[in-house]
């Protein structure tokens, strides 16, 4: 199988395009792994898919408590406001 310059020029181009895709692509990971060590002392996702889980359940343990604080302050003060 031959190939002419053109066909060469155009697979070349090509790959120039995914490489450069690729290197952006590694550096805004980079730069992400970087923000999570920074901010959140994760050094992987499967740390930062942890911490994830555990503000998720920290939000619904205080929406809870918040909501039974909610009930008692309006059934104590019912009369009043």
């Amino acid at each position: 199988m031959t190939i002419d310059l053109e066909q060469y020029q155009e697979m070349k181009d090509k790959i120039d395009k995914l490489q450069r895709d690729k290197d952006r692509a590694e550096g805004a990971l980079s730069e992400m792994m970087k923000e999570l060590n920074d901010k959140y002392e994760c050094t992987t996702i499967e740390e930062a898919e942890q911490l994830a889980l555990q503000l998720k359940r920290e939000a619904r343990q205080l929406e809870k408590d918040y909501e039974e604080a909610m009930e008692q302050f309006q059934a104590k003060w019912k009369g009043v406001l």
